[in-house]
């Protein structure tokens, strides 16, 4: 998380830094700490949700970025949509290669049609969204984001693998978020978890 020439905080790590730093902020500021437990409940789920609408559209954009720095790209490829990559940005064992899948442009596309269709659905106020305000928006994001991101990174090069060789680092910790939400939404709507 500190090495921040040797890529930083992913997006991950910056999420949830983020809700840390917005439950840290309850009990820091004056106005904040003054409010009942279920006014900050309310407060903290709204904001979660609020960040949903903006979220998608910076990740999105913020995937430029690997373009111009010639990273974040999947394994050799052939096929119509591919990337030049310089012989100098090019992984260790792929030299050999000049084109490759642009993972950034896929992350880019997924996270940009989820805020689209976000828009879009908010503004028909149609019931396929939860309500903002419980929180449920921020998890369907990040179901959506993690599910995503889970399969992309079956095309990433730049990674060690875990588990057999089958599942990176980050697609482990990726699954596990998925199947406990997954779980967790199953057992609150069975009554099981409050």
């Amino acid at each position: 998380m500190l090495e921040l020439r040797n890529g930083g905080l992913s997006i991950l790590g910056g999420v949830i830094g983020g809700v840390i730093g917005m439950v840290v902020s309850f009990f820091i500021f004056d106005e904040l700490k003054q409010k009942s437990f279920s006014e900050k409940r309310r407060l903290f789920f709204y904001l979660l949700d609020s960040l949903v609408f903006g979220l998608p559209v910076g990740q999105a954009i913020g995937r430029l970025g690997n373009y111009f720095n010639q990273e974040l790209y999947g394994s050799p490829t052939t096929g119509i949509v591919k990337i030049f990559i310089d012989t100098a940005h090019r992984l260790p064992g792929y030299e050999q290669f000049a084109y490759y899948h642009p993972l950034f442009l896929y992350e880019m596309t997924a996270t940009g049609f989820f805020a689209v269709c976000l828009y879009i659905l908010h503004k028909k106020k149609t019931s396929l969204l939860p309500k903002t305000g419980t929180g449920k928006l921020f998890v369907l994001y990040v179901l959506y984001y993690s599910t995503v991101r889970f399969f992309l990174d079956f095309l990433r090069i730049d990674e060690e693998d875990i588990s057999l060789g089958i599942l990176g680092v980050n697609q482990v910790v990726l699954l596990l978020l998925i199947i406990a939400i997954l779980l967790l939404t199953s057992l609150k709507k069975k009554g099981k978890y409050v």
